[in-house]
């Protein structure tokens, strides 16, 4: 599977498929360097097991879902020197329900289809919620009380929300790309974004900022970065982010990402990050300075 773009789902209904709970997820760990895939025998991936006591007594129905971009598939690209779609996305064997320590049901996927049944969905560019263009205070909202430095209601921001609940949702990936920027021949390069932040690491809600660069605009990579943005929050917050390390590239692209997992009990989603302005310029001086922010964040969230 490919980092940030394709996920596998494990799934499991107790009301005949009419609603669905994830109980497991997969992603590999990155693609840009040979032999991350989890082979059969991994300790970790090769043989999860997951409890499901909680549904006894009921009617169980499981199902495997997977989920991918519109490029790096295995269905659709021959295999690469990073080996970023070698041997298919997902491949599973030896599905077995115990009960008390005693096999009750088991498909070794040998006896043909088993009653499994195959849907695809449409694709739907991203998963989850997309990032969208709204008006703050109009179209979605904090969910916070007023803090110093908010935006006047009505200004345009970029936001990965729900717009009835404001907030992100269960198993929520989000991307937001910027268009290439020409950078040929800039002697220094700075990047300041402004946004909400609200991102607490009881609700499972984190996100990233990343950054890519080459000479080609149609073929820029993103570096294999993890997520930086975590336990932060709420506020609104100004970022100074020095990118001299990319002088003498001729484009480069910005990126924005928000995860929604399963928040802890008792907890719900947050708006997470909304995008509000970005600029990336020149240094008066070329001597680019450290990253910095200015984070207007409530008290007990200290920066």
């Amino acid at each position: 599977m490919e980092m940030w773009y394709d996920y596998g789902y494990v799934d499991i209904s107790s009301d005949g498929g009419d609603s669905w709970a994830t109980i497991a997820t997969f992603n590999n760990k990155g693609f840009l360097h040979p032999g991350t895939g989890a082979d059969w025998d991994s300790p970790t991936f090769g043989h999860p097991q997951e409890d499901v006591s909680s549904y006894a007594g009921t009617d169980i129905r499981l199902r495997f879902r997977f989920e991918s971009d519109c490029c790096y598939s295995s269905e659709d690209q021959e295999d690469n020197p990073h080996h970023s779609v070698k041997d298919g996305a997902w491949q599973l064997d030896n599905i077995e329900v115990k009960v008390g320590g005693t096999t009750a049901w088991l498909d070794g996927c040998e006896t043909g289809e088993n009653g499994w049944e195959h849907t695809d969905v449409p694709a739907s560019a991203q998963v989850g919620l997309a990032f969208w263009r709204g008006q703050f205070g109009v179209d979605f909202v904090t969910g916070r009380p007023v803090l110093p430095h908010e935006p006047p209601a009505g200004t345009w921001m970029q936001a990965a929300v729900g717009p009835d609940l404001s907030s992100l949702v269960d198993d929520q990936v989000s991307w937001l790309y910027s268009p290439p920027v020409d950078i040929d021949g800039a002697p220094g390069l700075v990047c300041e974004w402004t946004g909400w932040l609200d991102l607490p690491r009881e609700s499972n809600d984190y996100g990233g900022q990343f950054v890519g660069s080459g000479d080609v605009f149609e073929c820029i990579t993103f570096g294999d970065l993890e997520p930086d943005l975590l336990d932060i929050g709420p506020g609104w917050t100004t970022e100074h982010l020095n990118w001299s390390p990319y002088v003498g590239n001729k484009w480069l692209k910005a990126a924005w990402a928000v995860w929604g997992g399963i928040p802890d009990p008792g907890r719900d989603h947050l708006a997470g990050l909304f995008l509000n302005r970005v600029r990336v310029g020149v240094p008066l001086e070329t001597g680019a300075p450290s990253a910095s922010s200015s984070r207007g964040l409530a008290s007990g969230h200290p920066l």
